[in-house]
């Protein structure tokens, strides 16, 4: 794009949220990265939104209607502003977990007369302490055996790392790569191997396989998984048996136990933090990651 477009653009969205200010939390994460103030804002006022639905969720099922509207108009300015920024030069993206609630708000949210809850709806996640808006600047790696230069796609962020999925190029096959931050110190970069080393050494069914270091990038390759159990459960919750609820809770507490067997200790369980690799024929296997 000519330089003067992208000038336009990003004045234009400048200007457009000149009078909003997030706070300092929010802020904070997005310091340092271009055009962090906007972004800031608008997560803040993503988590304020999914916040509230939480909280109706649990009270009248209903998210009233001059929510309703902000949202749909929130979510929709977040759209055509992430791609007026990436026309402007500014690779931004929103990461899939994110995206995947606005995707699943956008399917009952109304425009008129609020909007009810739906019967199997679950707590919508809310990112407080760790961005949710990142650079695809470094979304990109060589795969070593192929010698070919993949495009990694965002997954999910924590507080530690990034993760990302991609195909590999030789056998078709895809795999998730989590990539410790740049902003990490390194005593926590150390951590992060040792993570790396002592899942290497583990194997069993329901946890989570890994694959290779890579020291100059800080980064591991890993076995992908489809889903983890809280998205499983809000988009089946309605149609889910009693078998295969009891099925995924038995495979988590195996894993858990393994776990527990080999020494470790599980500091992070949630349900978006186990994951399902799904198979043919509706069926699942669980796989918790640590």
């Amino acid at each position: 794009m000519a330089g003067a477009e992208a000038e336009r653009r990003l004045r234009d969205l400048a200007d457009r949220y000149k009078d909003k200010t997030p706070t300092l939390r929010y802020e904070e994460m997005y310091r340092g990265v271009p055009q962090g103030d906007v972004l800031a804002y608008l997560h803040e006022s993503l988590d304020k939104h999914f916040t509230t639905i939480n909280k109706c969720a649990k009270t009248n099922r209903h998210f009233w209607a001059a929510n309703s509207v902000d949202l749909l108009d929130l979510m929709a300015a977040i759209e055509e502003d992430l791609d007026s920024l990436q026309r402007a030069g500014v690779p931004v993206v929103l990461l899939d977990t994110y995206q995947r609630q606005i995707d699943y708000l956008n399917e009952w949210v109304s425009y008129s007369g609020g909007s009810p809850i739906p019967d199997d709806f679950t707590p919508l996640d809310v990112s407080r302490y760790a961005p949710v808006f990142v650079s695809r600047n470094d979304a990109t790696m060589t795969v070593r055996a192929a010698d070919e230069k993949v495009e990694l796609k965002i997954v999910g962020e924590g507080s530690y790392a990034i993760v990302f999925s991609y195909v590999d190029p030789k056998y078709g096959k895809k795999y998730a790569v989590k990539r410790a931050k740049r902003t990490n110190s390194p005593r926590d970069l150390e951590r992060f191997k040792r993570e790396f080393t002592k899942l290497s050494e583990l194997s069993f069914p329901h946890v989570v396989e890994v694959y290779r270091y890579d020291d100059e990038l800080n980064q591991y390759t890993m076995e992908y998984c489809d889903t983890n159990v809280r998205d499983y459960i809000r988009k089946h919750n309605s149609t889910l048996p009693f078998h295969v609820r009891r099925t995924l809770a038995l495979q988590c507490l195996y894993g858990l136990n393994y776990l527990h067997q080999s020494g470790i200790l599980h500091r992070d369980v949630s349900p978006q933090n186990v994951l399902l690799r799904l198979y043919d024929k509706g069926r699942s296997r669980q796989r918790l990651r640590t």
